[in-house]
């Protein structure tokens, strides 16, 4: 069943304002569960994403040969990978406390690569 936003806050009867599944209710406003963040680059195509030991999310981006760091205030730092046409793809942190990636082509297929913290 929904839960509907009244000033008092969420209810589940049918008083007030049916909340998306993907929101919630504060106060009497329906706010997202899901906070976006613009890149810079027009057709940027972010793949694949990780939790780094820094406590920042890094993911890869094929269309632009990036792996780029988001912190949790949103900003965003980029990260050009060394082979250009490289197409970086997976992504995690290690064990060492850096986060690694690879390439799916390039030069060099299957290179494993260090991002700097």
């Amino acid at each position: 069943m929904p839960h509907f936003c009244t000033a008092v806050g969420c209810h589940g009867n049918r008083r007030g304002v049916a909340c998306a599944s993907s929101a919630y209710c504060d106060n009497g406003t329906c706010k997202s569960r899901v906070e976006e963040f613009a890149l810079q680059d027009v057709g940027a195509r972010p793949r694949n994403i990780a939790a780094g030991g820094d406590r920042n999310l890094w993911f890869t981006d094929g269309a632009y040969d990036k792996s780029r760091r988001i912190r949790p205030s949103g900003s965003i730092t980029e990260f050009v990978v060394p082979t250009t046409g490289g197409v970086p793809a997976g992504i995690a942190a290690g064990p060492d406390g850096n986060v690694w990636f690879t390439e799916e082509t390039g030069e060099i297929s299957g290179a494993l690569h260090r991002l700097a913290q």
